[in-house]
Formats: C-alpha cells, structure tokens, sequence
C-alpha cells in the first residue's frame, strides 16, 4: 500500500483500474468556468482515502491533506473548503466532531461513511451523509456535488446521498 503514496495519480489509476482523468466544468483547465477546490480526505482506511484521491483529482481538484484521525483532520482545517468525512476514524467515532468543526471553519462537509446511523439526524453544518461502500460513479457525483453547492451553482445529488436539514 505505501508503494502508491506520492505515485502520480493516472500511473496509480492504470494499476488500480480506477478513474482516469476526467473533464469536467470545476477542472483546472483556466477556462471561465473552471473552479477547483482544496478538498481534505478524512479516512482511515488508506486504500479507501487514495481511491478518493484519484477521484479527487480527476476532477480537478486539489487534495491538501489525508487525515486518519481527528488530531491530523485540524491540521488541515484552515486550508480545506470542501472535507469529505469517514465516521469511524483511528480514534474513535470522531468524524461527527470534526465535521462540526470543519462546517463552523467554512469547510464544505459531506460524511461518506459504512455508518450513517452514526449521525442521527445530522450533524450541524454539514450536508449530509452517503454510505458505504460508494460505487465510482457515486463518488465522483458526491465530489461534484459538493463542489457545486460550494459554488453557489445548481446541485444534484448522488442518488443515495441523505441531505442533513440543518
């Protein structure tokens, strides 16, 4: 697993099977419409956290940071605007705090989770939850979900995605 980390995205995709790059209207291409996003990947299953990064970046976005645990997450909350959160993290089930916490700094936040019962009826300031496990095309939207409503744009949400009424 280690081999993969600072492998460049599309190498690691043709080893992985995963996505390649993708065009897409948030790219990073300068055109008018373009518009990337600091996204932090908070996950502590590292196969998991680089296939969202692969995704992550196929968008065109830009990752700051994987983060396996709440200590590490803060580290990156100054510099992310759109988190993309696990429940269950190395130390505990803090995902929900540090979502809230993430929100209240003006991050963008989405839970991606195996435990979306977790979050009751959410967490405040956050947009909501999808379960695992998250087909590719579920992630991708999930990302261009946020990254949409982040912009102020018109969003569609993936289809499992449960919207937080905060």
């Amino acid at each position: 697993m280690i081999a993969f980390i600072g492998l460049d995205p599309q190498v690691r995709a043709k080893i992985m099977g995963t996505f390649p790059v993708l065009v897409s209207s948030h790219g990073s291409d300068g055109g008018p419409n373009s518009m990337t996003y600091k996204i932090l990947i908070v996950e502590d299953q590292l196969l998991i956290a680089l296939h969202i990064e692969d995704a992550v970046m196929a968008l065109g976005h830009d990752v700051v940071g994987i983060a396996a645990n709440s200590q590490d997450a803060m580290k990156y909350a100054q510099d992310c605007e759109i988190a993309l959160v696990d429940v269950q993290l190395q130390d505990g089930i803090t995902g929900p705090t540090i979502g809230a916490a993430l929100a209240q700094s003006g991050a963008t936040v989405l839970f991606m989770t195996a435990n979306p019962d977790l979050l009751g009826e959410g967490v405040p300031g956050t947009l909501g939850v999808i379960s695992k496990p998250i087909f590719d095309l579920e992630l991708v939207g999930a990302i261009q979900f946020a990254a949409d409503l982040r912009s102020g744009g018109d969003a569609l949400a993936p289809e499992r995605f449960k919207r937080f009424e905060n």
